[in-house]
């Protein structure tokens, strides 16, 4: 089974073509917050599975500020991205000032591999 060229290889995997078969006519807005976030891999994902329009950022936050330009590519509105040592740090920030959203997604603070851990894979 081939892929088109804007298809990842996941998107064949008949789990996943379940689920967007059931969300095929969602209607509304789903916000989405992404601690720890990377490359925003969760936004993408669902971006990819939910209805166009459907998904918005309410927030990423990530300590990494190289991911600057690929987050841009992603997201035309960068307003909701913080990222960098300050303002990318969730542990600095008070939990009242996440915005409100639906669904959260947050990578595990500083794996191994990231800027912060050992680089070391076991």
């Amino acid at each position: 089974m081939s892929s088109g060229p804007d298809e990842a290889l996941w998107e064949q995997d008949s789990q996943w073509q379940q689920w967007k078969t059931a969300v095929r006519h969602f209607v509304g807005k789903l916000q989405l917050l992404e601690l720890c976030g990377g490359i925003g891999s969760a936004y993408i994902a669902l971006s990819k599975l939910l209805p166009a329009g459907t998904l918005q950022l309410a927030g990423h936050w990530d300590i990494d500020d190289e991911l600057a330009h690929w987050l841009q590519v992603v997201h035309s509105d960068c307003s909701q991205i913080h990222l960098g040592t300050s303002a990318g740090d969730i542990l600095a920030i008070d939990i009242d000032q996440f915005p409100n959203s639906h669904i959260i997604v947050a990578g595990p603070p500083c794996p191994p591999w990231s800027k912060l851990g050992r680089r070391v894979v076991r």
